[in-house]
């Protein structure tokens, strides 16, 4: 529970504090807010393209399959909670 509300909140700051103010954070969030300024696609599915790279990848290298699954998990909830945030 204590992961969604984490995911909850920093989705709210990045869509309603630092992207009307043209800021960025750090991560593959600010990665994907950089990039969508170049490439012009929406900056969420940029999100979605670089989490599920690095996940395959890390899983293959150093991760064991309980530590991807939670990864997974809020890797989706964040996701999911950014691009809720984003519509509204």
């Amino acid at each position: 529970m204590q992961i969604i509300v984490g995911c909850f909140i920093t989705a709210f700051s990045v869509n309603c504090i630092l992207v009307p103010n043209k800021l960025s954070t750090s991560g593959v969030t600010g990665l994907s807010q950089m990039a969508e300024r170049f490439i012009g696609i929406r900056y969420t599915y940029i999100y979605y393209f670089f989490s599920i790279t690095i996940l395959i990848f890390s899983f293959y290298f150093f991760l064991k399959r309980e530590e991807f699954m939670k990864i997974i998990f809020v890797s989706f909830s964040l996701s999911y909670f950014i691009g809720a945030y984003g519509n509204v």
